[in-house]
């Protein structure tokens, strides 16, 4: 008996690491799929956080660009305003600035709907860069406005030097005679 029982302790201690060792060539391969398989997670995170990034990037620059073309439309309707109330420009010219300022206003609101359906940067880009032209536009135009007025005020007072002259003429005229 005593042999028998050495012999299945001796058989049962040699089994013991074989089995342990099998099972923990199990675990090794399941870590592994494991550690593979967390990588791939974090991955995916980071390319939906990326993905975040553009998309609140993208929401900001279109934000922005609305907010820019609001501002500038209301300055140009300001400057309506103001033409529209100077004594000292001729009706024609009114109209024909006010005009201009229309135009300009209307390329503004139709630049600003080409904003909703942007969805990449790189169009976002391009749509900022044609605002940026429109802006440039915008402030030759109000270089002319205020050009204009200038030539109408100046004409405005060469006609009123002249008429004084004239009168001024005339008295003299008659003193003589």
């Amino acid at each position: 008996k005593l042999n028998f029982l050495i012999t299945v302790l001796l058989t049962a201690a040699l089994l013991l690491p074989a089995v342990s060792l099998a099972d923990s060539h199990g675990r090794g391969k399941e870590m592994k799929e494991d550690k593979e398989a967390k990588k791939e997670i974090n991955a995916k995170k980071k390319e939906e956080k990326k993905e975040e990034k553009k998309a609140k990037k993208l929401e900001d620059r279109k934000e922005n660009l609305k907010e820019l073309i609001d501002n500038r439309i209301k300055r140009l309707e300001k400057t309506r305003e103001r033409i529209n109330r100077m004594p000292n420009v001729d009706a024609s010219l009114k109209t024909k600035l006010s005009a201009l300022v229309d135009e300009a206003v209307k390329k503004l609101n139709d630049q600003k709907a080409k904003i909703g359906p942007v969805k990449t940067l790189p169009e976002i880009k391009t749509l900022i860069k044609e605002t940026k032209e429109l802006f440039r536009k915008y402030r030759d135009l109000v270089h002319e406005v205020v050009e204009a007025i200038h030539i109408s005020q100046v004409s405005q007072r060469i006609n009123k030097v002249e008429n004084r002259l004239n009168e001024l003429n005339t008295k003299v005229q008659a003193l003589k005679s």
